[in-house]
């Protein structure tokens, strides 16, 4: 998993493709321009493998994405447990709803794996190293430049790169593009943090292929079991909140005000955070330049939405790539935020609506309620979530 290439060799090679961001849109990606040949540099700027803010939760189409990709046995070679149930908690209701959820996995698990997948095919893969796309002629057809430079455990080099074609997956705040003018990204001021943390669990009151959800006034937990014996969390909270009481105390005072009867989290583990989640990035591409996963917008996700919108863009990528490969022009930066937002937002807006949901405890509530009358609406809503890629989508 570690690089280890000689930084002369590196900037000497002629790129096709310069991916930033080894994630799952990153490592996808990378790893499909390179079985159709491509000559492909992944750059990460932590160290592998590394712990994500996450929920741990492969959904529906996160799995058909990872099946077009060509790693149907990869969930299976992680030994993933398979999720099949949902348990919602809030103010002291709880109700099950049974409905096909995916696997559960943990993201340094899961990263890794899919890294290697992509180093198998002949992807180079630099970690420990940070990444700025540097400006260039607005006209110019030239490649473009990327400055690298390792981070002090990976010797501290400092050196550019050329590519034909860059893609940036570096997450929410793109540090990849911040020499760039140009790029926007909106940041809706409601917007909560994330926080995240796995800890060796030996009991624990749900059942292994559970995704448990606890929503209390300042924020939502979910936690799922993993392979690998522990309880991933993830945390959507409110900023301010989290200032005043810290991520342990946070979590469990949700868990509390939602009635779960969950142990504390201990004491010495490591909490993971995140900026604002609900953002907007625009453009969506400029010359030679592609936005995917996280770098591209969030909403505040639900039952493993993330990884299902990256995995899902880094596919749908792949053919406007190809043709930029030829020869880049202009018109496939509007068919890229076309086809992002056929691929992407048209699925966010059930995200939104839930996240609407659970920030009004009388409405998570009253939906509680309506739940427990009607189960089928809601297994109704999480297949949808689950809906498998169509080859149409992937057409742009």
């Amino acid at each position: 998993m570690n690089g280890g290439h000689d930084a002369r060799a590196v900037a000497s090679t002629a790129w096709e493709a310069v991916v930033i961001g080894a994630g799952p849109a990153g490592a996808v990606l990378s790893h499909q321009l390179a079985r159709r040949g491509w000559k492909v540099l992944l750059v990460e700027r932590k160290t592998f493998p590394r712990d994500k803010v996450c929920g741990g939760c492969l959904n529906g189409l996160a799995i058909s994405a990872l099946e077009a990709a060509g790693m149907p046995t990869l969930c299976d070679d992680l030994h993933a447990p398979h999720l099949s149930r949902l348990r919602l908690r809030q103010g002291g209701r709880s109700i099950t709803i049974s409905a096909p959820m995916g696997r559960a996995v943990l993201r340094r698990s899961f990263d890794a794996a899919l890294v290697q997948q992509a180093q198998s095919v002949g992807v180079t893969f630099l970690p420990a190293t940070t990444a700025h796309v540097l400006p260039g002629e607005a006209n110019s057809d030239a490649p473009l430049r990327v400055r690298l430079q390792g981070l002090p455990s990976a010797g501290a080099q400092e050196f550019e790169v050329e590519s034909n074609l860059v893609f940036a997956a570096d997450g929410l705040a793109h540090p990849s593009l911040e020499n760039l003018p140009g790029f926007h990204t909106a940041v809706k001021p409601t917007s909560r943090v994330g926080l995240g943390a796995s800890w060796k669990v030996e009991d624990w009151p749900d059942a292994a292929d559970c995704v448990s959800m606890s929503v209390g006034r300042h924020g939502y937990v979910g936690a799922v079991r993993t392979a690998e014996g522990e309880i991933n969390v993830a945390v959507a909270v409110d900023p301010a909140k989290l200032r005043a009481t810290g991520p342990r105390e946070m979590v469990r005072d949700i868990w509390r005000e939602a009635g779960a009867n969950f142990p504390d989290p201990p004491e010495e583990i490591h909490w993971l955070g995140t900026p604002p989640l609900t953002r907007r990035t625009t453009p969506l591409a400029m010359r030679r330049l592609f936005l995917l996963g996280d770098a591209a917008g969030y909403v505040e996700p639900f039952t493993g939405e993330g990884m299902a919108w990256a995995l899902a863009a880094a596919l749908a990528v792949v053919p406007l790539a190809e043709q930029a490969r030829e020869q880049w022009d202009d018109r496939l930066s509007a068919r890229w935020e076309q086809t992002f937002a056929k691929i992407v937002r048209r699925r966010q807006w059930v995200c939104r609506a839930v996240a609407m949901i659970v920030r009004r405890p009388w409405l998570s509530a009253g939906a509680i309620r309506l739940v427990q009358q009607f189960p089928q609406c809601t297994e109704t809503l999480i297949l949808r979530l689950n809906r498998s890629l169509d080859h149409a989508e992937l057409v742009p």
